[in-house]
């Protein structure tokens, strides 16, 4: 019998560990090996959860494009059922109804 296929969080965790200097995200502002992307979310997932965050929790957060989306999108794998991603460029009107939409 072989094991079971490893799930989304454990297989960033896994390129964290065997492929962690290689590269794993690369923008005009930083380059990041597995490891690195992987310890930067494992930090944020774990600050959540020390919070009480964790599945069917609301979590907003509005950011740029980038590593730090990158990072949130592992956590969301991690510690979240869904997420609702607002483009930190989108006009103010619009991101305070999806705010409150959100309840």
């Amino acid at each position: 019998m072989s094991a079971p296929a490893p799930i989304l969080p454990q297989v960033f965790s896994l390129h964290g560990r065997w492929r962690g200097h290689s590269p794993a995200l690369i923008t005009d502002e930083e380059r990041l090996d597995w490891g690195t992307l992987d310890a930067r979310a494992n930090q944020v997932a774990n600050g959540l959860i020390a919070t009480g965050c964790g599945r069917g929790e609301r979590v907003g957060v509005v950011m740029g494009n980038g590593a730090p989306m990158v990072e949130l999108q592992m956590v969301q794998a991690m510690i979240a059922d869904m997420a609702l991603k607002i483009d930190a460029a989108a006009l103010l009107v619009y991101r305070a109804a999806w705010v409150k939409d959100c309840g």
